[in-house]
């Protein structure tokens, strides 16, 4: 679980490392627990290929609302993202 990574450097070595591995064996990393804006724009400054979820991003959902809440997603969240790493 991600939490305070931005200030946490014990963390910040962990997910440095799980980030090596993952990259090494050709698997994905999942960052989870994601409530805070500073951990997500660290992660995804510093590890773009890294996979996100947390309460930030979004709360669960049935499966059938997720194109809708990807659509506003990207018009809210998403275009700030992408416009901070354009």
């Amino acid at each position: 679980m991600i939490n305070q990574i931005h200030s946490d450097q014990f963390s910040q070595v962990i997910v440095s490392s799980l980030t090596d591995i993952a990259e090494k064996f050709q698997v994905d990393l999942v960052a989870e627990g994601i409530e805070f804006f500073e951990d997500l724009n660290y992660l995804t400054s510093r590890y773009p290929g890294i996979l996100l979820q947390g309460f930030l991003i979004s709360r669960p959902r049935p499966l059938e609302a997720l194109p809708g809440w990807y659509q506003q997603w990207l018009k809210g969240v998403g275009a700030t993202m992408q416009s901070t790493h354009t």
